[in-house]
């Protein structure tokens, strides 16, 4: 079949994901762990930015993508395959136990079955499907785009000597929201040459899809005007229980909404078909109507939460952490570990992630860090991946 059938297309989607105070941790948990409002200084003046990725996908590496071979590297891992992706941006500064950040953000978390992974690695491969064979497709994807103001507060007390406990919140309000939710459930199976039926339902909606191709968008329904804003909290706590354990907890995009009005959605339900070109034909018939319709209007998607725990423990000149995270269902464990490189304030740092195995390096001082997390020693083939710099400015 034509390498730009449409389900390699959407595929891309897929293998897309899976994209402050305190140095940046060697290991991806680790630097999502900086951004804990806990962390916020209780005193003084600090000048901050801050840039970093982690993504992973189980059928094939992210950063293959635009490469027009990737299709033959994907493959089912799972029962269900999962790609996820977060990236952030920020600015700004921390002032009496107060953070205040100007930021722009990007999120998804793609789930698709085994039999929907199969099917994009043949359909990518130019390998057409057996006669008869048979696909069960459970596909969804939430993307999303937003930038906006962070504003957190920290809190500490002791609660005994040689101890200390920190908690914080943090509101994120988002503005100039880029949505899109997309939806394949049923059954394909090859008809013919270029040929896909496909029986079930297909739903995408916001304002991230395509609405220029009248073989996919009414060309008939109103242009319209999307927009959209949407708003985060983040809790988080640390206690410091003697010199040497500490405990971490911290809870990103809690009860996290992004509205948007005048979205795009496209609904298809019922037999139909697609050609070689990604262009839906019709009914399974043959005819030009396909159940379903074209429309604007609201649109509600709900970020899935994000918690990442983490304990430690510290000794003279050098520091080993054990983090654990779950979001949407997934769960990954990471060792870190940190040592300081003579008296000059730098230290060196590595880590070990399971599940999507990836190697962590970073190195930094207290006003700078740099940290990478590669799957495999070659990027493109890595399907797990994680980027970060902070600078961090006393004043």
């Amino acid at each position: 079949m034509p390498s730009n059938f449409r389900f390699r297309r959407q595929s891309r989607w897929l293998l897309a994901l899976p994209l402050c105070c305190g140095p940046a941790y060697a290991g991806t948990l680790g630097d999502v762990l900086a951004d804990n409002p806990a962390r916020i200084a209780p005193t003084g003046l600090r000048l901050q930015a801050q840039a970093g990725v982690d993504a992973f996908s189980d059928p094939a590496a992210p950063l293959r993508l635009d490469d027009e071979d990737w299709g033959r590297h994907a493959r089912s891992r799972h029962a269900s395959n999962h790609a996820q992706l977060a990236a952030k941006a920020a600015v700004g500064f921390e002032a009496g136990g107060w953070r205040l950040q100007a930021l722009t953000r990007t999120g998804g978390i793609a789930r698709a079955s085994a039999d929907a992974v199969r099917l994009l690695g043949l359909l990518n491969r130019d390998e057409p499907p057996g006669s008869g064979e048979r696909f069960d497709l459970d596909y969804r994807l939430d993307f999303w785009r937003a930038s906006g103001l962070s504003l957190g507060r920290g809190w500490r007390w002791t609660p005994a000597a040689g101890q200390l406990v920190e908690v914080g919140a943090s509101v994120q309000v988002l503005t100039r929201i880029e949505l899109l939710h997309e939806v394949f459930s049923g059954t394909a199976t090859p008809a013919g040459p270029d040929r896909m039926l496909f029986d079930g339902l297909h739903l995408r909606a916001g304002n991230r899809m395509r609405t220029d191709d009248p073989s996919r968008f009414n060309p008939f329904v109103r242009d319209g005007d999307p927009r959209g804003h949407g708003h985060a909290l983040d809790l988080g706590a640390r206690w410091t229980l003697s010199p040497q354990w500490q405990l971490e907890l911290a809870g990103f995009d809690l009860a996290a909404r992004l509205d948007g009005r005048d979205m795009p959605e496209s609904l298809r339900v019922g037999r139909f078909l697609y050609d070689g070109e990604g262009r839906l034909i019709g009914n399974a018939d043959g005819s030009a109507a396909v159940q379903g319709q074209d429309s604007r209007g609201d649109m509600r998607l709900r970020p899935a939460a994000r918690w990442v725990g983490r304990v430690g423990w510290q000794q003279p000149g050098w520091q080993l952490d054990l983090l654990a995270q779950s979001q949407a269902g997934v769960r990954q464990f990471e060792l870190a570990g940190r040592r300081q490189l003579g008296d000059g304030g730098w230290w060196a740092g590595a880590s070990v992630t399971a599940r999507n195995p990836a190697l962590g390096l970073s190195v930094g001082n207290e006003g700078f860090s740099v940290g990478l997390a590669l799957g495999h020693p070659r990027p493109a083939q890595a399907r797990a991946l994680g980027a970060s710099v902070r600078v961090n400015v006393p004043r």
